[in-house]
């Protein structure tokens, strides 16, 4: 045998050859890139068409230098060969430029640039913060699926989180999860109850639960059984060994592979030998590989964060959209009344008073503040004494202070306490002039409200406070032709007041009567205080701690819990747009006008079919000489005259003042039933940077609002119908086309407000949900993984069965993070889509219209309001709604689409649990729109039948 074979043969034989096969890891396959540069160079003639170098059997055999120097040689320096010289030169800048990019990446290493990225595998693949270690979504549950105890610290769990260790966990706010108390679970021990509620202190001292117990007890067996199959394959392959070389000749026969098949046995059974709690060296590699890769994608996720200006995705302003502001006529005109009827109702007790006191009183009688009508906070839905009375000073501090915690409305009545007259009365007051109720948005105490709510709901208790106390009317003009008054004089309802009761002449300064640029003078300024309050409202919402920013007191709890809570944040899209919206829709409501404004209401019914909204409190009726004798006060009807005459000139006034945009009063009130200004706000929105999911939650609520708007004009008129001398038939057709209109307004504001902005939450939780599985999977796969190794044929250590197992463990180590990836390429991907549609649909609505943009616009006469109605604004911010909706899904299925099919990039197209489930939030969104359609249409169905019924034929 040759002296070169020999040498060949026994390095085939006895070496492994690692530094041959890791220059092939290393730079294989680049023996192309010369190839292609050479059939680039020989395009343009630089090289003949049968040069060795463009042959592909010589690939490999020659480097870039002898490419670049041949053409070189070939070069002809004259302005006829000048695309040969300018691809000569192009070609050698790139390869130029591509090696400073290489020599420039490597010095990041090196340098240490100011971003400072993690310089020992401890910053990239271990979570060094204990405390984040702690509170680690996927720790947390890792511990609680596997219950793996850690190898070498004593009481800790293999992944180190809360759940395992003495570190308490924390709630959604960062409070600790207090302990489940034991003694109210008198039939189970303290340890099946720290099962039930692992997540509570104490619950690690019983750590691994007894179900971790059971599930290390079957992976021992599994382990120790496929053990055994190991040792039958083994002795399998002895025997075939032997049984080739007796047939060959060849000593272990012709397949065997001498280097690696010893060494795959060996790696074979050292992955299968059971160590602690039965579990093998295979399962652990696959524990180790979820443990590092999550800390991986966790530190990735907070070096993304902590590089930001603010954390989470960084752009709070635009996560928020800034609702329409309500219209407050209703409020105003309600305060108006109650203001009279104080005004009023005092006179009476002072005229009282004066009576009893008899010659005794002179000059004008004053009132104590238990005499006079005042405006009391009633605490409790109770006779018990439980209220407070509103001063001038009383603040909305102090009301919501004196409020029990998880109240969920305020009632504010405006009337008398007297213990002994009124003792059936809430604290003994009657609501002499009227009630109503200040919802709440969150039931907490003052200091503990989200300040958005607080600054909402605030400026609507300062409207009821202003117009109590007088504020609200002063400095406010009227129209031509009326005195003006000064600041403190303006107050009209005197007026009304003088001109109603005989002999009050109180104040006979103000002689104003409502004109219709008064009383929309007082809305605009209830209107832009709520404006403004919802303005600051917005930019407190902008900075909230619930985004979880960690550099945000008291907001660290969400940053700690790593990249498996990235997607939590999503939530918070939709919890503080509808907090907001809530609370910029949650006006004072009106309970009842003053108590005789609703006994007159109550008497006409008795004796009338028809209450006209304006003629409702006026003490009037058919059948009845003289309404005011069925009135408990001695001068009842003075009284109820008085308090109508406020009520109805602030109706014709408000009237008188309230445009139709282009004149058409049913386009208009079609509009406002669609909630069109909702929708439309939407474009405003997104012209202002806002986030898309923050447009269509907006969006969503607007919806809900004008749904229950609709079921409330329903009701009205299925009232109206059933005991108005009316067309019947056709009050049952609006009753039917009002309910229609709630239920498509609650479907689709439904799947806006309530699903879409989860769908960023659902894809990422079930992605790392998919991980968790996967992991099980791998649990159970690498025992079989190991067992791939025992082949005698194939090159290398994994040979040709292990090869997917590495994969498959590689990408359980590599799907966190691609992950986090998948779900900040949706983020930004789905912004920057919508930006783009906003800013072209206008022009794709008006070329749908069939407007000649160019010749209209160079018509004097042409006007921009004319171009599209408000239905067609409806119709057309809809279609818009649909296509930002669409555009949603299809990135946000980025999250899963990447992890699935990023291994393909390596030659591998190998796959776990994660990549064939079935698409959730697409699902979750199908089911949920069906199924509302289903629910809410049997419910309309039915309430369009009672409607019928009530209405009759």
């Amino acid at each position: 045998m040759p002296r070169f074979m020999f040498k060949e043969v026994f390095r085939y034989a006895a070496m492994p050859e690692i530094m041959p096969r890791l220059r092939s890891l290393l730079f294989g396959g680049f023996g192309y890139i010369p190839f292609f540069i050479a059939v680039v160079y020989q395009m343009v003639g630089l090289l003949p068409k049968n040069h060795p170098y463009i042959m592909q059997k010589n690939i490999g055999r020659y480097g870039l230098r002898h490419v670049l120097a041949e053409t070189a040689n070939n070069i002809t320096f004259s302005i006829k060969h000048i695309d040969q010289i300018v691809l000569y030169v192009a070609v050698l800048a790139g390869i130029i430029m591509f090696f400073i990019q290489f020599l420039a990446l490597g010095s990041i290493f090196v340098l240490q640039p100011a971003f400072a990225l993690p310089s020992d595998w401890g910053g990239f693949f271990v979570i060094s913060n204990a405390g984040y270690r702690a509170q680690d979504f996927s720790n947390m549950m890792l511990d609680m699926v596997f219950g793996v105890p850690h190898p070498s610290l004593a009481n800790t769990g293999f992944f180190e989180s809360c759940v395992s260790t003495s570190v308490s966990c924390l709630h959604s706010d960062g409070s600790n999860i207090t302990a489940i108390d034991t003694s109210l679970l008198p039939s189970f021990t303290p340890q099946m109850a720290a099962q039930m509620s692992p997540l509570t202190d104490g619950a690690y001292t019983y750590f691994p639960f007894a179900f971790h117990s059971g599930l290390h007890k079957i992976f021992a067996v599994y382990s120790h059984g496929l053990l055994v199959i190991a040792m039958m394959m083994t002795l399998y392959f002895v025997v075939t060994i032997l049984g080739e070389t007796a047939q060959t000749g060849t000593p272990f026969g012709k397949r065997f592979n001498k280097t690696w098949a010893p060494i795959r046995i060996v790696m074979a059974f050292g992955l299968l030998v059971p160590l602690t709690v039965g579990l093998n060296s295979s399962q652990y590699i696959v524990l180790y590989a979820a443990k590092y890769g999550s800390a991986f994608a966790s530190n990735g996720w907070r070096y993304f964060n902590d590089t930001l200006s603010t954390n989470y995705i960084g752009e709070h302003q635009s996560m928020v959209s800034m609702p329409n502001a309500p219209d407050l006529n209703d409020l105003a005109q309600f305060m108006f009344v109650a203001r009279t009827c104080k005004y009023v109702t005092d006179y009476y007790i002072r005229m009282e008073k004066k009576h009893k006191a008899g010659k005794a009183a002179k000059g004008k009688t004053t009132l104590n503040d238990d005499e006079a009508v005042q405006a009391y906070v009633l605490l409790e839905d109770n006779a018990k004494p439980n209220y407070l009375m509103v001063k001038k000073g009383t603040s909305y501090a102090d009301v919501i202070n004196a409020t029990p915690v998880n109240t969920v409305k305020i009632k504010i009545r405006f009337g008398v306490r007297d213990e002994t007259k009124y003792s059936k009365s809430h604290s003994s007051v009657k609501a002499v002039c009227g009630d109503i109720i200040l919802p709440l948005i969150d039931g907490q105490e003052y200091d503990k409200q989200e300040k958005y709510i607080r600054t909402v709901q605030t400026v609507y208790y300062d409207l009821v406070h202003q117009a109590w106390f007088d504020t609200l009317w002063n400095g406010v003009a009227g129209g031509a032709g009326f005195p003006a008054y000064s600041s403190s004089q303006n107050h009209r309802y005197r007026y009304i007041g003088n001109l109603g009761v005989k002999g009050l002449e109180y104040d006979v300064d103000h002689k104003a009567d409502l004109d219709a640029v008064y009383v929309q003078n007082i809305n605009n300024k209830a209107k832009t205080l709520v404006v403004t309050a919802t303005a600051a409202a917005l930019k407190e919402a902008q900075v909230s701690t619930l985004w979880g920013d960690k550099k945000v007191a008291n907001a660290d709890w969400l940053y700690s819990r790593g990249w498996a809570g990235a997607g939590i944040w999503y939530n918070r899209i939709a919890q503080i747009n509808g907090q907001l919206t809530a609370a910029v829709f949650g006006v004072p409501q009106i309970i009842a006008y003053p108590a005789i404004m609703e006994t007159v209401a109550d008497k006409k019914a008795m004796y009338s079919k028809v209450l006209f909204v304006t003629a409702r409190y006026k003490p009037e009726a058919p059948a009845i000489d003289d309404l005011g004798l069925l009135l408990d006060q001695g001068k009842g009807r003075e009284y109820a005259e008085t308090l109508h005459m406020a009520y109805e000139k602030w109706i014709k006034a408000a009237n008188v003042q309230a445009q139709h945009p282009r004149g058409n009063p049913i386009l208009t009130y079609i509009s406002f039933l669609l909630g069109v200004d909702g929708l439309y706000n939407m474009r405003e929105n997104a012209a202002n940077s806002t986030h898309p999911l923050a447009q269509l939650s907006g969006v969503g609520k607007s919806l809900v609002e004008s749904a229950i708007r609709s079921l409330g004009f329903a009701a009205g008129v299925t009232l109206f119908g059933a005991i108005g001398p009316v067309n019947k038939q056709l009050m049952t057709v609006i009753s039917s086309f009002l309910i229609t209109i709630a239920m498509l307004s609650l479907t689709i504001g439904f799947v806006l407000f309530y699903i879409l902005p989860f769908l960023p939450f659902i894809y990422f939780f079930f992605a790392v949900g998919g991980w968790i599985k996967g992991l099980f999977e791998a649990m159970i796969g690498a025992p079989l993984w190991a067992l791939a190794h025992i082949r005698i044929d194939g090159e290398g250590l994994p040979g040709n069965a292990a090869m997917n197992g590495y994969f498959l463990i590689f990408e359980g180590f590599l799907r966190p993070i691609l992950i986090v990836f998948g779900m900040l390429a949706s983020i930004s991907i789905f912004a920057a889509l919508v930006n783009v549609l906003n800013s072209i649909f206008n022009l794709i609505a008006q070329n749908a219209g069939g407007y000649d943009m160019k010749s209209q616009l160079m018509d004097a006469s042409f006007s921009g309001e004319y171009m599209r109605s408000l239905i067609d604004q409806f119709f057309f911010t809809v279609i818009y709604t649909i296509i930002v909706y669409m555009i949603g899904m299809s990135c946000f299925k980025l999250i899963d689409q990447i992890p699935n099919n990023i291994l393909r990039w390596m030659g591998q197209a190998v796959s776990s649990f994660g990549d064939q489930r079935e698409d959730p939030a697409q699902g979750l969104t199908s089911r949920a729109s069906i199924g509302s359609q289903q629910v809410l249409g049997k419910l309309g169905g039915g309430l369009q039948g009672l409607s019928s019924s009530a209405i009759g034929k």
